[in-house]
């Protein structure tokens, strides 16, 4: 099936609330650093979507508990290609795990995973993650020092 030209996608952040690391996937297409996530299907809640891809791509269950089960964070990013050129809005949700338990990566769609401390990710190319990760790594930090995250 063709990739439309506006695409909803809903990015599903993992985040140990403990040292405010989080998990990336190096996410076979893409060829990026992404938090997991996909697609939402006609008629789905977003919210649903990110339970739906975490135990797909992950195999655990996605808790909302640090910010609720609302996007955190909005982007829309025009991806260029001569194949699969579209507009991809994507929502960006906050979700609980630890950096200290098991992940089982869904190995069709990606090449590994690994957590990332903030100073991990300052210290990286930023060529390798999402252009809009560094924008939303700001507003985690400036929500933490504002208490709104709930860890």
């Amino acid at each position: 099936m063709p990739t439309p030209p506006k695409h909803l996608v809903s990015y599903a952040v993992l985040m140990d609330p403990h040292d405010l690391s989080m998990f990336l996937v190096d996410h076979r297409q893409a060829g990026l650093c992404l938090p997991p996530g996909g697609h939402v299907e006609p008629g789905e809640d977003p919210a649903d979507t990110v339970r739906r891809e975490v135990i797909e791509e992950l195999s655990i269950e996605a808790d909302f508990s640090i910010v609720g089960a609302l996007p955190a964070f909005v982007t829309v990013t025009r991806t260029a290609g001569s194949i699969n050129s579209h507009t991809g809005v994507s929502l960006w949700y906050v979700i609980s795990g630890n950096a200290r338990s098991p992940i089982r990566l869904d190995p069709r769609e990606f090449v590994g995973g690994r957590w990332w401390t903030a100073a991990d990710l300052e210290s990286a190319d930023p060529a390798l993650f999402d252009p809009h990760l560094g924008r939303f790594a700001a507003k985690l930090a400036e929500m933490c020092e504002s208490e709104v995250l709930r860890p």
